[in-house]
């Protein structure tokens, strides 16, 4: 469980090395999940037996419905 800090009594360093670690670890867990939702799309074109640039074309913007 998350320690309670008190931060009226953290300086401005503290504070900011803090919003630091914050950002990197929002940074981490964004490119995990990307790795996770990469890793399901080739799962599912290999499964389907399409190719990457089949699925491109399927989702390029301006692709009319058929």
């Amino acid at each position: 469980m998350a320690k309670e800090m008190d931060f009226e009594k953290m300086n401005m360093n503290e504070i900011a090395e803090l919003e630091k670690k914050l950002v990197e670890l929002k940074k981490q867990k964004m490119k995990e999940e990307k790795a996770a939702v990469i890793k399901q799309v080739r799962k599912l074109c290999m499964d389907y037996k399409i190719s990457a640039t089949q699925l491109k074309g399927a989702l390029a913007k301006g692709r009319g419905e058929k």
